[in-house]
């Protein structure tokens, strides 16, 4: 099984391993975006940042998801902290 950036997951097959992968990515790119002084190049750049951040909030989304929809609900849905 292959992440959006097409790297495999670790074996947990947790698509939260690739968050790390993906922030570098950014990360990265930001760098490249601050030295470069072609506009032309800078231009690829920010579309492939674009992409990135897309990607990354994409998976922060069904990563909170996953995580609301498995959480153990209490009366309304508030967490047990607050009903007690």
């Amino acid at each position: 099984m292959y992440c959006s950036l097409g790297l495999p997951y670790y074996a947990s097959g947790d698509p939260s391993c690739c968050a790390a992968v993906s922030m570098r990515r950014i990360q990265d790119l930001v760098t490249r975006a601050i030295v470069t002084y072609d506009d032309d190049e800078l231009e690829e750049i920010f579309g492939q940042l674009r992409e990135a951040l897309h990607e990354h909030t994409e998976r922060m989304r069904k990563l909170a998801a996953k995580k609301l929809l498995s959480h153990p609900k209490n009366g309304a849905g508030e967490p047990s902290h607050l009903t007690q």
